[in-house]
């Protein structure tokens, strides 16, 4: 998650942050369900029929957290097993709390993208539970976006990750590329950026989704399709803090990783073309440098090495990609 560029397939807009409530565009009756689904789960466990009474008791406690970006902060909800509660950064959301939730509409009917369900219009939405587990290193928004160092144990982590990963059968990798190919037909770009927006599911040997950008303005620069093999290779070996992990670890460990990203980019190529996943591999870049705009916009600070890092790892395999 790096910006407010983020996917609001909902209810109400920000601007400066303030929130302003607008009336909802008709949506098919399957879109209320789930938040209909959603309110009697918590009547059942909560014994209240509002989940804005006990929301704010939800984000009060930091052991609730389960994910956090640059926009937002997404917490578990105790007893419910499918949904969660997500905080925008940039709302006043502890003003607004008390507001009632209301469903907002799906376009996104054939996945699950941890997509929206309802908004109280202050910045707190209830979001669609995706299954899987981060990657790639913890925090990545502090890591990734700060240029820290990585140390040995956080490389080695992310090695054993990659190697699962590059184990995963090539069916694996055809449903991630449908899963890309489904959104270039919304006009959704994934954010190739934070690696930490794809979630591995050990159990259904699976990689998920999460955190898209729906911002037609900021998109224009990118050609169609939005979405591609490029992507998933960024994100499945997280291109922008590629070289400062392997700077982490001992040669060896170094050509293992060289030697599962091979397996992984092969992987990619292979599932991109067996299911017709193709763009134009410089939109991962031009996506990039809209961020960086954004970032530097935001922060009033540089972050070109963010650039740096990217060109780094392209140069690093580029006899194969």
């Amino acid at each position: 998650m790096v910006n407010n560029m983020y996917i609001t397939i909902n209810s109400y807009t920000q601007s400066n942050h303030k929130t302003t409530r607008r009336t909802p565009p008709s949506f098919k009756a399957i879109d209320a369900k789930l938040f209909e689904e959603f309110s009697k789960e918590i009547q059942r466990v909560y014994s209240v029929n509002d989940f804005s009474y006990v929301c704010k008791s939800i984000y009060k406690n930091p052991n609730n957290i389960i994910g956090e970006g640059n926009s937002k902060i997404v917490y578990k909800i105790d007893g419910v097993s499918d949904y969660v509660l997500a905080a925008s950064k940039r709302s006043d959301y502890l003003t607004g709390s008390g507001n009632s939730f209301i469903p907002v509409p799906n376009t996104l009917q054939k996945y699950n993208f941890g997509q929206a369900i309802a908004t109280n219009g202050h910045g707190l939405q209830i979001l669609r539970k995706v299954e899987g587990q981060e990657h790639s290193l913890d925090n990545w928004h502090r890591f990734g976006l700060q240029g820290f160092a990585v140390n040995k144990k956080q490389a080695e982590q992310f090695c054993s990750k990659v190697s699962e990963i590059s184990a995963l059968p090539l069916i694996s990798y055809e449903q991630f590329a449908l899963k890309l190919k489904y959104l270039n037909e919304k006009s959704i770009r994934v954010d190739s950026l934070n690696p930490n927006n794809i979630l591995y599911d050990e159990k259904s040997k699976s990689i998920n989704v999460v955190d898209l950008i729906d911002n037609k303005k900021a998109l224009t620069r990118l050609s169609q399709p939005l979405n591609g093999k490029r992507d998933m290779i960024s994100m499945i070996l997280d291109s922008v803090m590629h070289k400062k992990i392997i700077e982490a670890l001992n040669h060896i460990e170094q050509n293992e990783l060289s030697y599962l990203s091979k397996i992984i980019i092969d992987k990619c190529k292979m599932a991109s073309e067996n299911v017709n996943l193709h763009n134009d591999p410089l939109n991962t870049r031009k996506f990039l440098e809209i961020v960086i705009e954004r970032l530097q916009n935001r922060n009033k600070k540089s972050y070109e090495f963010l650039m740096a890092n990217y060109d780094e790892f392209v140069s690093m395999y580029k006899d194969i990609l």
